[in-house]
């Protein structure tokens, strides 16, 4: 399989912004819970906030689906990131509230919005892919190799951070590298495309199918089963850690 230039390019901005876009909510996840637990944050709220990441993709999917016939495709990608990593900074800045109410707040809108960003330039570099390549399930299945990478990068990358920089600097770090894409794909994404016909009334004959619904409940069942833990762990680990160290250094 040998890629022109243009394809190359286009190929190479995708997969970065898919590698940034799946490692920033995850990033979070080492240091986030015992954060807001200082501020007095209880885990059932902390499991809320990172749900309403998935819950506001889940909405603005079928929007951004029809957005398309109308907005360039590009646009629509380029503002994705932009408010993904405008968010994630935001984030950040949000442990400066000493308000628990505020706190929750600030972290509820911004990471709601994130995940709005994150759906626009998940579904636009879909179309970029269905536009630019011929073999259209081989790429796709090449950037969801990139997303896994952003998956298993986020953690240990913002634990890291964590550990070095404290609460703060990891989302300004992470945001504003994020954020840095949005020229280079200004520069290698192509005008060409932007348009794509939709026909209406295609969800309601899409669920209608067997095959979707029991791929649709294999889906979610999977995903709560990955990230039930996410909340309760970090504070698990930290304790148990804390105890092990205890144990051998008395």
């Amino acid at each position: 399989m040998r890629m022109r230039c243009a394809q190359v390019l286009v190929f190479t901005t995708i997969s970065l912004v898919a590698v940034f876009g799946s490692a920033l909510p995850t990033a979070l996840y080492p240091f986030f819970p015992q954060e807001a637990a200082l501020k007095g944050t209880s885990r059932g709220v902390v499991g809320l906030i990172y749900g309403l990441h998935a819950l506001s993709q889940l909405f603005i999917c079928p929007v951004l689906s029809k957005m398309v016939t109308h907005v360039p495709a590009k646009v629509i990608f380029i503002a994705g990131i932009a408010l993904t990593g405008i968010c994630t900074i935001l984030f950040g800045l949000g442990g400066r509230i000493s308000s628990q109410t505020l706190f929750i707040l600030v972290c509820i809108i911004t990471h709601s919005l994130s995940g709005i960003g994150a759906a626009a330039s998940d579904i636009m570099a879909v179309i970029f892919i269905n536009t630019t390549f011929p073999n259209i399930t081989t790429m796709l299945g090449i950037l969801e190799v990139f997303c896994s990478v952003g998956v298993l990068l986020g953690p240990p990358l913002g634990g890291a951070l964590y550990e070095r920089f404290q609460y703060e600097p990891p989302f300004l770090i992470l945001g504003s590298l994020y954020l840095i894409l949005i020229p280079f794909s200004m520069l290698t994404l192509p005008n060409q495309g932007e348009s794509q016909e939709v026909q209406p009334g295609g969800y309601k004959h899409f669920l209608q199918r067997k095959s979707v619904l029991v791929m649709s409940l294999q889906v979610c069942i999977s995903s709560v089963a990955m990230t039930f833990i996410r909340p309760i762990m970090p504070p698990f680990l930290t304790h148990q850690v804390s105890q092990i160290h205890f144990n051998c250094y008395p």
